[in-house]
């Protein structure tokens, strides 16, 4: 498996409140993440590397031995962040009312089992087909299932930061987790949303295929979303997927 990462804060905002993971020495095997932060003073940055730092804890502390395992740890995971974020939130008064999105993929058995809270997305890369894996929660994605707004409004509309689900809530969180076949050569991308509100699908896909080199691939994504107007931070993690997860 190959993996790259690049984070950066882009052009308007002074903090960088996004944080990933790909894996490390010492960390978690096959699974990455992007955590988007938000809320208070420093609140963000804190919310989003303490979700993440969890989530590879809980990793890193159970086995699991088949996909439905893998599913179970995931959520159990998740949820342990959000306990983890509200927790820390109640003990620190400057901190109240942090939150942030996260978005995973974890691999076996020639799948990826991805979960995600927030706008937070994951896509996939395939014979030079991209597809989205995630759904956005967010107040935008429920008028566009809703049919009030078409796919170009929502694209350009003025409330779209606006999320309705996010880890750091004092009861447990609802986490959509999904499964979805892998084959070798697949790019499987995990972004914040600082990416694709300054870049289309479109954009995003005619980028990406320009690349063989999966960090060229990230500098290139990234630096187009700040040229766009860089109006978040921006943060990508990707991985190939190799016959390590067939």
């Amino acid at each position: 498996m190959r993996y790259a990462a690049s984070t950066h804060v882009g052009r308007v905002r002074k903090r960088n409140e996004d944080y990933y993971y790909i894996p490390t020495e010492g960390g978690p095997d096959l699974m990455i993440a992007v955590a988007d932060g938000m809320g208070g003073y420093r609140g963000g940055d804190v919310a989003s590397k303490l979700g993440i730092e969890v989530l590879c804890n809980v990793f890193a502390s159970r086995s699991y031995d088949n996909l439905c395992d893998l599913e179970a740890l995931i959520y159990d995971a998740v949820n342990a962040a959000n306990s983890a974020i509200w927790d820390y939130a109640q003990d620190n008064e400057f901190l109240a009312g942090m939150g942030s999105t996260m978005v995973l993929s974890a691999f076996m058995e020639g799948h990826a089992v991805i979960a995600n809270v927030g706008d937070s997305r994951a896509y996939l890369l395939r014979d030079g087909e991209l597809t989205q894996l995630t759904t956005d929660h967010s107040l935008v994605q429920e008028l566009l299932d809703e049919g009030r707004i078409t796919e170009e409004e929502a694209y350009h509309h003025p409330r779209r930061n606006i999320i309705t689900r996010a880890l750091g809530s004092e009861d447990s969180v609802l986490v959509d987790v999904s499964r979805h076949e892998v084959r070798e050569g697949d790019i499987l991308m995990l972004i914040s949303d600082g990416l694709n509100t300054q870049l289309s699908d479109t954009e995003i896909k005619g980028i990406m295929i320009k690349h063989n080199d999966l960090q060229a691939m990230c500098g290139d994504l990234i630096d187009s979303a700040n040229e766009a107007g860089g109006h978040d931070n921006i943060t990508i993690a990707m991985v190939k997927i190799s016959q390590e997860v067939m």
